[in-house]
Order: C-alpha cells, then sequence, then structure tokens
C-alpha cells in the first residue's frame, strides 16, 4: 500500500529547479574511528527509512498540465541503495564521495537516498545523498542520527506529527496581515528590481571549465582552538551565522579582487529551518525556506564591517517575517501546471546567476553518533547542500565537539581542485583573522589570475 501526500511548496520548486546539469541533492556524512559492518549497516539503513516516512517516497506519475504533485509513501521498500569501497587513502574516499553526489536520485522509485560506506585504514566513513527535492539539511542529519539508533538497536523517539500538516509552509510561514503580504511584495519587488538593475557579483571562475559536468567537494576542518578564535571575532549584535556570511562576502570578494573581477554587490542565500523549537530537528521534509543576504560594496573589505551590514539586514528579515517571502513566490506559481513550470525553470537556468553562493549553517549538533563497539564515535562530520547555476558556490558548516567542520562544493565549471583549494584557503585566512594577501601587480581587471598555493 501507498500514502499519497503532496509535493509541499519547496518539494515543487527544487523539483523543477532540479534539471540536468544541476542537481539538488544534500550531503551528510560521518567518519568514525573504527569499522562499521557492512550487513548490519544495511539492515539499520533499510530501519531507518521506515522510521521517517517522506524517507520511504516516490514520485507519483504526472503529465504537463498537472498542477498539484504528490509523493506515493510505500509501506515499506526493500533496501537503502548502499555502495561499499575498500579505500587506502584519503583520494580514494574523495572519489566515493563525489561519485555519490554526482548520482542523480531517481524520484520514480524510492528511497529518495543513496549510502556509500567507504573503508578506511584509520576510521570509515559513511557518506549519505538525499534528494533535496525530498528533504533539507535537517532532514539527511535526522536520517544519519536514525541509521547510528539503529545500528546499535537505540531508542529513535520521535514526536506525533501529522505529516500533511506539518509538512505546510503556509502554516509555518505563511502571512498573517495584509501589513505581512504588503511587506512581502515589497521585498519581491526590490530583488526583481535588484536582479535587473543592480545584479549580484559572480564569485570568479578558478580552473573550471565550460561544458563540464559534475559537483565536486573540498573539506576545512577547524580544532577547538581555532572554532573559538573564530567566535571570539563575533562582534554583536551579530550571531555566528552573520559572523559567517560576512567572511564568506570578504573572502569572495578578496577572491575576485586578486583575479581581476570588477566589485559590486555580493548576494548569499540563506536556507532557513522552518521547524518550531520543540521539534527543530525532526522530520525528514523540506521544512526550509531560503532568504537572500545582501553585502554592499563598501562592506566588503573587512569581518567587522561585513558583519555589521549582514546583522542589519538578518535582523531586518526576522523582524518583517520574510522568509517566508519564497513561500509565498512558490505558492504564486503552484497555479500554472507542470509543463509550463518546468519550461519556465529551463529558461531561467539559461540566465546569469541571480545569486553569489550559499551559506548552510547546522549549528552545534548535539547528536554524538556514537556506533558502539568495533565502530566507536564519529571524529568527524561533514554536510553540504547543492552547488549548482542559479546559486554559485556552497558553503555548508556543522559544529561537533567544539570542532567546525566546513565543506565547500562547488561545480566544476567554477573551479577545479586547485582552484577550489585557495578559495577555501582565503576562507580560512578570513575567518581565523590572517591577513589577506597582495594583489597581484599584474591583475588586471576582467582577467582571471591562477595564485600561488
Amino acid at each position: 500500500m501507498s500514502e499519497r501526500v503532496p509535493f509541499n511548496r519547496v518539494d515543487t520548486g527544487i523539483f523543477h529547479f532540479d534539471q540536468a546539469p544541476d542537481l539538488w541533492s544534500c550531503h551528510f556524512e560521518v567518519r568514525v574511528g573504527g569499522r562499521l559492518d557492512p550487513t548490519r549497516l544495511a539492515a539499520a539503513a533499510l530501519e531507518a527509512v521506515r522510521r521517517h516516512p517522506m524517507a520511504r517516497a516516490r514520485m507519483a506519475p504526472f503529465g504537463p498540465t498537472t498542477r498539484a504533485l504528490h509523493w506515493l509513501i510505500d509501506d515499506e521498500v526493500a533496501a537503502v541503495p548502499l555502495e561499499i569501497v575498500d579505500c587506502t587513502t584519503d583520494a580514494q574516499v574523495g572519489a566515493a564521495r563525489v561519485r555519490l553526489l554526482n548520482w542523480r536520485i531517481d524520484l520514480r522509485v524510492g528511497p529518495p537516498l543513496a549510502l556509500t560506506l567507504a573503508h578506511h585504514p584509520e576510521g570509515d566513513y559513511l557518506i549519505m545523498n538525499m534528494s533535496h527535492v525530498v528533504g533539507d539539511g535537517v532532514s539527511v542529519y535526522r536520517l544519519m542520527s536514525s541509521i547510528c539508533r539503529a545500528y546499535t538497536g537505540s531508542d529513535d523517539p520521535q514526536p506525533v506529527l501529522p505529516l500533511a500538516e506539518a509538512r505546510n509552509l503556509r502554516g509555518h510561514i505563511g502571512w498573517r496581515t495584509l501589513a505581512d503580504a504588503r511587506t512581502r511584495l515589497r521585498a519581491i519587488a526590490r530583488h526583481l528590481s535588484d536582479a535587473r538593475n543592480d545584479p549580484a557579483v559572480s564569485l570568479a571562475v578558478d580552473g573550471g571549465s565550460e561544458g563540464v559536468q559534475g559537483q565536486d567537494v573540498h573539506t576545512l576542518r577547524f580544532d577547538r582552538d581555532e572554532a573559538a578564535r573564530i567566535a571570539a571575532r563575533r562582534v554583536k549584535p551579530a550571531t555566528i551565522n552573520d559572523l559567517l556570511l560576512a567572511a564568506l562576502a570578504v573572502t569572495i570578494r578578496r577572491f575576485n579582487d586578486q583575479r581581476g573581477v570588477a566589485p559590486g554587490r555580493i548576494s548569499l542565500l540563506m536556507p532557513i529551518n522552518l521547524r518550531p523549537a520543540e521539534w527543530g530537528t525532526e522530520l525528514v521534509s523540506n521544512i526550509e525556506s531560503m532568504v537572500p543576504v545582501r553585502v554592499p560594496e563598501y562592506a566588503q573589505s573587512d569581518i567587522v564591517t561585513a558583519q555589521a551590514a549582514v546583522a542589519e539586514r538578518t535582523a531586518q528579515l526576522k523582524k518583517q517575517r520574510l522568509a517566508g517571502t519564497m513561500v509565498d513566490v512558490l505558492g504564486m506559481a503552484g497555479i500554472w501546471p507542470a509543463g509550463l513550470r518546468h519550461a519556465a525553470v529551463r529558461w531561467a537556468l539559461g540566465l546569469p546567476g541571480a545569486e553569489t553562493g550559499v551559506l548552510s549553517n547546522l549549528a552545534n549538533l548535539s547528536q554524538p553518533f556514537d556506533f558502539g563497539p568495533g565502530a566507536g564515535t564519529a571524529t568527524e562530520l561533514w554536510a553540504s547542500g547543492p552547488a549548482c547555476t542559479q546559486l554559485g558556490t556552497s558553503v555548508a558548516v556543522a559544529t561537533m565537539n567544539g570542532e567546525i567542520f566546513l565543506t565547500l562544493r562547488y561545480c566544476r565549471t567554477q573551479f577545479d581542485a586547485e582552484g577550489a583549494a585557495q578559495f577555501a584557503a582565503g576562507l580560512r585566512e578570513v575567518l581565523l583573522g590572517e591577513p589577506a594577501p597582495a594583489r597581484p601587480a599584474g591583475a588586471d581587471r576582467g582577467i582571471s589570475h591562477r595564485m600561488p598555493g
């Protein structure tokens, strides 16, 4: 038997943007100190998807004139796709990770996710890739938690939530008054005006090649001392999230300056978790919105100035409840038939990118991910969201045991491995307050320059 559940507004929007060559998926992985047993892991993964209805979802067939898309949630799935690889080097693990992240999840069959278990002499990696059409960053964290608990036979308590009600984004962030609606309409008008008259600057291409499809990742780990140094750079009223956004903006400006790209407005997309506090890390589903954070040219020179500009913007977003704007826009588009929506998005994908980049912050994750004897506790944790045409390069941050794990996910049209490493090194410098490298004398505007490592 299958339960029929309507797509919510974010499901629908992401489904139409999840078109080749772009891949919209959410990635989450843990590394343990020991070795995971493949048979136990396969059983644990199957038990985990049994506990979460949307982890068993597949798309109901639809036609070009269909307006409302639906999920079919099966009572059971046969297995969770699991690749097992033996690795002796970090490079081999990286290759397995990239192979998984570049595999397009077939939404016509369940479950809408896949796993890779990478055995490594110094500790195994368990890597998850889930279609973003089904769930968000909190979803992959929650599902990995269930896999861990099923692996050890631990309890996995969940709140009792009516699925349709919990997935109704209008109920979480819909406009409440006519004043709300007017404020959001003005925000939409300003964003469209900015996109037309003052488009966001693009991140410089460094080593990327046109026509080369696929995504890759570069990881940065900050130990406890470094994480404390980063936190100490926060200037109130800015939050840690504001600090991270500011650091990304300053890094982009420096990176572009060094490669001769003319400065301009930076726009960073920020996912917002719409789950209420009482179940803020529960439910596999898209319960999020996204808001653009503008960082004007004058505020991009240093992290203190950038923090002030970002904090002012995010405070405005919260006060005016503008996280609901994207949900409203997606609701307006819902009156179009699926075929027209899909064609409109395909046309939009040919336009210049609307955003400079994306920053996702999973914050301080309390789940210890203890896989028990033989495997042990997680020693590393990495996560990332999609990097694609309209979003730009994606940065995701998670904190565990006082350490910060930062993942840069990028399109191969943007960077090669060296270009990504240089951008990541620049971000590390900005976060830790290290001096910026001097701009090369030969850097002329409009000319890309490969910087020495």
